[in-house]
């Protein structure tokens, strides 16, 4: 259950949301981290790890070892005070929390470094600072000051090592020294490492903003960039635009796909739009990249006023998108064609985009369309009152009359009544902390809010006249929630404001003061004044009402009489005793108190149970009167004043609500002992406390509604409020349920389809590593399956090439693109993509381009040619100009050589690139490859084993890592594969 449901957000919340693998929503509203189930579009966890705004969160990636041990539900958060917070929100506990002295924190990143996913975080501070923290013990690793301004900080999801930062001047700057070592502390950026925006020629038009850096998960090398009104795709090693796109400035949020190539966009109207990335080869047009926009969600008209903040993509479907707005309200969108299904996790990306490796190229599969799939509600704007419903009241309207379907959320006794200043009425059920009903009762701020029975609210509040005086309209309504009717109680007319409202014990009547009016009495069942006190009716600061002592009840005409009370408080510290009995009102009489004007107290709340009349002063202090003994106690609350008190309604229990600007006591009543202190946080103050029977209510003005349940200020999450893909015992179960689904590869094997259905089962728990590895290994076993791009480097070399190839080609058509780094690709790829670097290169008007162009289309098949380049090639390798050396190699056949040397040179991802690219058979680089990743990357040695049929070592590490079950599933598929001679036994 979450403790904290909140409303309109902090500006500094902006961004901060993000979905796990998992299937766990967070996202921060002010100082408050809050965790959603997107399946049932529910809150089920909140927690304050934080005393100051929150402007970054970020689950913790998915972990790379195959093992049983659950995952470790970690989160990085940063404030605007400059701390950061890694914790496990569901446990409730900080692991580790640290600040950098005199800076703000501007982006947070985990570091993955290898097999190691959630021990070290990146952050960027204020003052162009980057530092690698160690997330397990909040350690500074190491701190790199850099001497151009940094605005933005984006890890490259597929090498470790770089990161993109936005600068001045429309650039984008790549970080290629990143490591667990300390980074060069270099003060300029080189030409081969900055991207630059816009139209380079005009000098008018670089001097943008950089608005927003993404990277690709789909393919490595590709970043996203948005400015001056434009959408950017990047290839950023070769610096060259692939294409751009105009798009609206108000974009908040670009969220890419890594199982297809596409993108969802997101502007602050909440207008989503679905764009596919493809590739079109033109005789007139070229070779080149194009976006296509697929489909676009409609802009909802109740929300269209709201701003969005932020934005996440499950990472698991890709195919479900939270939209967090300003009101702290999330929208859900589901992708979907006619056919497909939209409850949540049943529908994938790639069961609505094919990904065809003939072409490389995503294309839709039907029509495909955005679908609202659900809201999470927020509270409105502005809260001012909350009040509990007083269980009994329920029991005895429930015994009364049943009811209805509809009614059944308001059937349960902890219901909890909050008013808004846009007039907007909430119902929220604590025991669950949602909101069951809301209602617009008034068009004025609701000032005062009191139940007058178990499905009735008054409300009320004023509407100022245009005038300069202090003559207001005043609006006092009773709602039915069961049906939302409102009807006005008192006619409107020129007065005063009213300043507060009380309704009698058993609900027959209420009270109502104002600030120069004379105190009236209402009957609630006759919605009739029953009073009018005189003109000389001082002015009233509070007032308590309760039943008689000793009640007693008469028949007439069959209703019960009942005879209440009216405690009085006036700004004299006088108070006055009011009698109602049925529709007769008695002069109020003042009571002689110890605390009447001149004694030093000012009286400003008071409550009233039983024989217990509670109240408080300005000062903080408190007064407890018995009146059955006539003696009186006090004690010091606070220094702060007390600005609301409340009794616990259960029967014989005296508990006692005090609440103070930054402090909320509970006292037992009869003992005058302290019971319970919840402090503030410094950042807000408390408006406002009732109690559900002994835990308070609180709102406070950053608009977040607390229930209190115990002393502690997190409690970890309970297992029933766990989603149900996320309870292991649950597993088993949906197993057995996904044994009854078709899959998409029909197969003669059982074991190859119970290989699929434990892929389909580890991706809908949220398993990405299993997921990822079952993946690789059903693309080896079953013929057709293609493995998406995110696992692009793993794609057999004639399907790798082709993508490639176009890359190259479309780089070729950018005039700013990196000759040295183009050349060197055309080089590896050869064919079209030489010619096409040949005809760029003649275009130039350096020289050294045009000699590099007339090497190209140079004959070099004689042996002599060939020795004679290859001993130059080797000479630049080892006077370190390795790209030119490798372009030689490459350029006379002697590119297994060229992978070679760069192994040599630690650029073993590279040689696995232009290895698959550029030779037709990678074995020998493919195996030192993985030699070299058994070392400290066992889960990608497993994902590059796959490529080559290593099933003995596949089962062997996944079986020494725990998952037995996994292990037995890979080995019973990989024995009876009908496919060749892959199908060894790994025994």
């Amino acid at each position: 259950m979450s403790s904290i449901l909140p409303g309109c957000l902090h500006p500094s919340n902006k961004n901060c949301v993000d979905w796990c693998d998992n299937g766990l929503l967070i996202y921060a509203s002010h100082n408050v981290l809050i965790v959603v189930d997107p399946k049932l579009c529910k809150r089920i966890h909140s927690v304050t790890f934080h005393s100051a705004a929150i402007n970054n969160v970020c689950w913790a990636p998915f972990r790379r070892t195959l093992n049983e041990t659950p995952q470790r539900w970690l989160v990085a958060s940063s404030d605007i005070g400059g701390r950061i917070v890694v914790a496990d929100p569901l446990g409730a506990q900080i692991q580790a929390s640290f600040s950098h002295t005199n800076s703000s924190v501007i982006n947070i990143c985990w570091f993955t470094w290898k097999d190691l996913t959630d021990e070290f975080l990146m952050a960027l501070h204020s003052s162009n600072t980057i530092i690698l923290w160690n997330a397990e013990n909040g350690e500074k690793i190491w701190s790199a000051t850099y001497g151009f301004p940094i605005r933005m900080l984006k890890l490259d999801p597929f090498h470790a090592n770089r990161a993109a930062v936005a600068t001045d001047n429309s650039k984008i700057a790549l970080l290629t020294d990143i490591s667990l070592g300390a980074p060069q502390k270099t003060k300029e950026i080189s030409d081969e490492n900055l991207i630059q925006l816009g139209n380079s020629g005009n000098q008018s038009n670089v001097n943008g903003t950089v608005q927003l850096v993404e990277f690709h998960k789909a393919y490595r090398n590709v970043i996203f960039a948005a400015e001056s009104g434009y959408l950017y795709c990047i290839e950023c090693e070769l610096q060259a635009i692939l294409w751009r796109i105009p798009i609206d400035h108000s974009l908040v949020a670009v969220l890419s796909c890594g199982l297809r190539d596409s993108i969802y966009t997101l502007l602050a109207n909440g207008s989503i739009a679905f764009r596919i990335i493809a590739f079109k080869s033109s005789e007139r047009n070229g070779d080149r990249f194009h976006i296509n926009t697929i489909c676009t969600s409609d802009v909802l008209r109740q929300i269209s006023n709201q701003k969005v903040l932020a934005a996440a993509l499950c990472p698991t479907t890709e195919s479900t998108i939270a939209v967090l707005y300003h009101s702290g309200r999330i929208l859900f969108w589901q992708l979907a064609s006619n056919e497909s299904s939209l409850e949540y996790r049943q529908t994938f990306i790639e069961d609505l985009v094919n990904f065809s490796p003939e072409d490389v190229t995503s294309s839709p599969i039907g029509d495909l369309k955005l679908y609202e799939v659900g809201c999470v509600s927020a509270l409105a704007n502005g809260l001012t009152c909350v009040r509990m419903r007083p269980i009994e009241d329920l029991a005895n309207d429930v015994s009364q009359q049943a009811p209805e379907d509809g009614d059944k959320p308001l059937q349960n006794g902890q219901l909890a009544a909050v008013g808004t200043q846009a007039g907007i009425l909430h119902l929220i059920d604590v025991t669950s902390g949602n909101i069951v009903r809301q209602f617009n009762v008034q068009s004025s701020a609701i000032k005062c809010l009191e139940w007058g029975g178990a499905y009735k609210i008054i409300t009320a509040g004023c509407t100022h006249s245009l005038s300069t005086s202090n003559v207001v309209r005043n609006d006092i309504f009773l709602t039915d929630i069961r049906t939302g009717l409102s009807r006005r109680i008192r006619p409107e007319q020129d007065e005063t404001a009213l300043t507060l409202i009380r309704v009698s014990f058993y609900h027959c009547y209420m009270a109502i003061a104002f600030e120069k009016e004379p105190l009236e009495i209402w009957s609630i069942e006759q919605l009739r004044m029953l009073r009018r006190m005189s003109t000389s009716c001082p002015l009233i600061i509070d007032m308590a009402c309760y039943k008689h002592h000793g009640v007693k009840t008469t028949e007439s005409q069959g209703h019960s009489v009942y005879r209440e009370n009216l405690v009085i408080l006036d700004s004299e510290a006088r108070l006055y005793h009011v009698v109602v009995k049925g529709l007769h009102v008695k002069d109020g009489k003042e009571v002689n108190t110890q605390w009447k004007s001149g004694s030093g107290w000012m009286m400003r709340v008071m409550a009233w149970k039983d024989d217990i009349l509670a109240m408080g002063d300005v000062d903080g202090r408190l007064a407890i009167w018995d009146l059955s003994h006539r003696s009186s106690r006090q004690v010091r609350s606070s220094r702060l004043p007390v600005t609301r008190m409340s009794f616990s309604r259960l029967k014989g229990d005296h508990t006692l609500a005090v609440l103070h600007p930054r402090d909320l006591f509970l006292w037992d009543a009869d003992q005058l002992v302290q019971v319970q202190h919840v402090s503030i946080d410094p950042s807000c103050v408390a408006l406002d406390v009732d109690l559900c029977g002994t835990n308070p209510l609180i709102i406070t003005n950053d608009n977040l509604f607390h229930f209190i349940s115990s002393n502690q200020k997190n409690v970890p999450i309970l297992d029933a409020d766990l989603p149900y893909h996320l309870n292991p015992a649950h597993f088993e179960e949906m197993r057995k349920g996904l044994q009854k689904e078709p899959i998409k590869y029909e197969t003669e094997s059982s074991s190859i389809r119970a290989l699929h259905l434990e892929m389909a089962l580890r991706r809908r728990i949220g398993d990405r590593a299993a997921y990822l590895l079952l993946a690789v290994v059903c693309s080896r076993l079953t013929q057709g399956f293609q493995l998406p791009p995110i696992l692009q480097i793993y794609w057999d070399s004639e399907i790798f090439r082709k993508r490639e190839m176009q890359l190259t080609l479309a780089a070729c058509s950018d005039r700013n693109v990196n000759v040295k780094r183009i050349t060197e690709r055309a080089v590896v790829l050869g064919g079209k993509a030489k010619t096409a670097v040949v005809d760029h290169l003649t275009m130039s008007d350096q020289p050294e381009a045009a000699l590099k162009a007339a090497l190209l289309v140079s004959e070099q098949n004689s042996e002599h040619a060939k020795s004679i380049i290859k001993l130059i090639a080797t000479n630049m390798i080892a006077a370190n100009k390795i790209e030119d050396g490798v372009q030689l190699m490459f350029l006379v056949d002697s590119g297994w050589h060229a992978c070679k040397y760069l192994q040599s040179q630690q650029e073993w991802l590279k040689s696995i690139v232009y290895a698959k690219a550029g030779l037709t058979s990678d074995n020998d680089i493919l195996s030192r490859w993985i030699a070299h990743l058994g070392v400290e990357e066992k889960f990608s040695m497993l994902l590059a084993e796959c490529c080559r049929d290593g099933w003995p070592v596949i089962v062997e590490t996944v079986s020494s890592s725990g998952d037995t079950f996994l292990a037995r599933a890979i080995l019973r598929a990989s024995t009876s594969s009908p496919t060749s001679p892959r199908g060894q036994s790994p025994s």
